[in-house]
């Protein structure tokens, strides 16, 4: 009992001091605080003009975002094998090269650049696809390729869209309570 308003007066606090707050609201219980304190409260849900774009770099250098995106595609891609788990990292790095966002590159060079998004990523697998002989191999990117597609064409094909959030302001409130539960994971 008490943890909503131990984090509120935290927030409170924290916003006082100058402190950058980012909060995920999965019961949307900080709308309020938001429009007291003159915060952003960015609602996301399948139907919403703001969204998040899973390949966007949001202010990681490349190293990084690969690294959160690892973990991300482990709980976008449920069960992957290695095979597929290898071809879709292959085709992210080249999703991201294509745009020009290199590991050389520095952290503001690639947020300058225009970000993929999955649909990119699933056209990248069946090109790759496209130029493998071993049956073995083509399987392999059948199934990553149908991973992939639950977020082109697929239920989740809200996450196919560029990033539609202003994230500059001192405290943002992520409200995930309208998205579906399952894709809670993937929102954080």
């Amino acid at each position: 009992a008490g943890k909503s308003y131990t984090s509120k007066n935290k927030i409170i606090n924290d916003h006082l001091k100058g402190v950058k707050n980012y909060i995920i609201d999965p019961h949307g219980e900080y709308g309020g605080l938001m429009r007291e304190l003159h915060g952003e409260n960015i609602v996301l849900s399948p139907h919403s003009e703001t969204m998040i774009n899973p390949l966007d770099m949001m202010g990681h250098t490349y190293r990084e975002k690969l690294l959160a995106l690892d973990e991300l595609y482990e709980m976008m891609f449920p069960d992957l094998g290695s095979s597929q788990k290898r071809k879709i990292m292959s085709a992210t790095r080249k999703i991201y090269s294509q745009r020009g966002i290199e590991k050389e590159n520095s952290q503001a060079e690639n947020m300058s650049k225009e970000m993929p998004v999955m649909e990119d990523l699933k056209k990248e697998l069946q090109r790759q696809k496209q130029m493998e002989d071993d049956s073995a191999q083509v399987s392999s990117y059948d199934v990553a390729i149908g991973k992939v597609s639950k977020f082109v064409d697929g239920a989740y094909d809200f996450f196919n869209s560029r990033t539609r959030v202003d994230t500059d302001e001192q405290l943002i409130n992520f409200n995930i309570q309208k998205l579906p539960k399952s894709a809670w994971p993937i929102a954080m």
